[in-house]
C-alpha cells in the first residue's frame, strides 16, 4: 500500500485532526506501507515548518528503521508517467499528489491518503 503525506503527517503529529484515524489505519494495515522518496521529501519539509527540525529528524529516522515502512525511489520512467498524468488530468494538485496517484494506479496498489481531491482523481482513473 502506498502512503501519502496526509496519512503520515496525521500519524506522527499528535494534534492533527486525523491522528486517531491514522493510528487505526496503521494498525489495520496488513501489507507493507510504501513511502516514496517524493512523499518523504514533502513530509519532512512540512514537519520542519510545523514541528521543527528535531521532530522532523526523529520522524525521518523512524521511517528509516520501522519495518512496517518500505522506502521506494521513483524512477525516470515513472517520472515521465507522472508528467503525462499531470497533462491528462490538469487539476491543481502538487507533484507529490500526482506521484502518489500515478504509482497507486500504475502498480495497482491501494493509496492511503486523507486528501479527498487526490482520492477523487484516483477514483476517476479507476484506481484501487
Amino acid at each position: 500500500m502506498i502512503v501519502d503525506t496526509s496519512f503520515l503527517f496525521a500519524f506522527y503529529v499528535l494534534d492533527d485532526s486525523n491522528h486517531e484515524r491514522a493510528l487505526s489505519d496503521f494498525k489495520a494495515a496488513s501489507e507493507q506501507l510504501i513511502i516514496t522518496d517524493r512523499i518523504l521529501e514533502e513530509l519532512i519539509t512540512a514537519l520542519v515548518y510545523k514541528q521543527g527540525i528535531a521532530f522532523a529528524m526523529a520522524v525521518l529516522e523512524e521511517t528509516r528503521t520501522n519495518k512496517a515502512f518500505e522506502a521506494y525511489s521513483v524512477s525516470r520512467e515513472e517520472q515521465a508517467g507522472i508528467f503525462n498524468l499531470m497533462k491528462k488530468v490538469r487539476r491543481d494538485l502538487s507533484f507529490y499528489d500526482y506521484s502518489s496517484i500515478y504509482l497507486s494506479h500504475a502498480r495497482k496498489e491501494r493509496l492511503l491518503s486523507y486528501d479527498r481531491q487526490q482520492m477523487g482523481v484516483l477514483k476517476g482513473l479507476g484506481g484501487v
